[in-house]
């Protein structure tokens, strides 16, 4: 990997700690003035995520940036408010890039991040097939000033985050992919087998 390539990735490697894989309480009260409120569109209820959210749960989604990096998340503690989570980002091989980190999130924000303000975005039920498996999803896109949109699939049996997540710029160049390649909600799946003839 060049080094402008590891300088990108240790980047966004933070921001994605800080927003897909760990802390979000960034803001607090302003993020929950900027997305939510009377009539937002979110995929769950502060309720559902609470109750999706379990000691143990681990997650490992791909991150694309040009380059692609991993990002694991594994929940320690949970409470009535919210969580404490191991993150750790990879590089493609699986070589840790950074020191596990721990972070605690609110559910009240996190649930406040997927929301979305009435009129800003598109929400329909769509049926997905990705890596973890195929899942009926609730799709959102949303797009802001500079055209740049963003595509969010949360997974009705998921609660919590989305398992793809696409953001493009006005011309179609997408910027970022975070794809959730295992969830240990999910059952795995069976290896596959040949039949002897």
């Amino acid at each position: 990997m060049s080094r402008r390539g590891l300088c990108l990735v240790l980047l966004l490697g933070a921001g994605l700690l800080a927003s897909c894989g760990a802390e979000s309480t960034r803001g607090g009260a302003r993020v929950r003035e900027l997305h939510d409120g009377p009539g937002a569109v979110r995929p769950f209820t502060l309720e559902e995520r609470r109750a999706g959210t379990v000691v143990g749960q681990e997650t490992l989604s791909r991150v694309v940036t040009g380059d692609v990096t991993y990002s694991r998340s594994r929940v320690l503690a949970v409470d009535e408010t919210g969580y404490r989570s191991e993150n750790t980002l990879f590089l493609e091989d699986m070589t840790p890039l950074l020191e596990p980190s721990e972070r605690r999130a609110e559910f009240a924000d996190e649930v406040a991040w997927s929301s979305y303000r009435p009129g800003s975005v598109t929400m329909e039920t769509v049926t997905l097939t990705t890596e973890l498996g195929t899942f009926e999803c609730w799709h959102l896109h949303t797009e802001n000033e500079q055209g740049w949109t963003e595509d969010a699939w949360f997974a009705k049996d998921l609660p919590g985050r989305a398992i793809l997540l696409e953001t493009r710029t006005r011309s179609g160049t997408r910027l970022r992919r975070v794809e959730r390649v295992k969830d240990s909600r999910v059952a795995a799946k069976p290896a596959a087998t040949t039949t002897p003839k």
